[in-house]
């Protein structure tokens, strides 16, 4: 498994390649801490597995770095992490083409089951923030998207 971290916080770089390293130990884990250093990493290595982008990176819009990411490889695997999870945000994200959304204040143990879910094929959304999802109609079948995160 080969996962990308971008944040300009050393220490949830740090944080985030201790705990996915627990969750596979044969994992590589690349971080950088600016949108420049994840357009280039995403270019030189398109077999990322996954991409966990924080949105307040300085000097560049996070849904901007989002959206260029995904132009240049749809099929990537974005987990958004943030701090600000008003709900605007939150869609606009999904809207964009992120796999999931994950607040800076959720537990490391649910942020690795979130992982999980993404990487086996699923959307990840706070299940706080999954009605709201559901009623701007983002994903169509909210009944499909419910059970995708758990019933929640």
């Amino acid at each position: 498994m080969k996962i990308l971290v971008v944040d300009d916080h050393s220490l949830i770089t740090d944080a985030l390649s201790i705990l996915f390293l627990d969750l596979d130990p044969t994992a590589e884990v690349i971080t950088t801490r600016t949108a420049e250093g994840a357009l280039k990493i995403q270019e030189e290595q398109p077999e990322l597995d996954l991409v966990v982008l924080d949105l307040g990176m300085p000097g560049v819009s996070g849904t901007a770095l989002l959206e260029a990411m995904v132009s240049k490889a749809p099929e990537m695997k974005i987990l958004v992490l943030s701090g600000n999870q008003d709900q605007r945000s939150v869609m606009r994200v999904l809207q964009l083409g992120a796999a999931g959304f994950v607040p800076k204040s959720m537990a490391s143990e649910t942020l690795l089951s979130a992982v999980k879910f993404v990487l086996s094929g699923g959307v990840y959304i706070p299940a706080d923030l999954l009605e709201e999802v559901n009623r701007a109609g983002i994903f169509g079948n909210s009944e499909r998207l419910r059970e995708q995160n758990g019933g929640r």
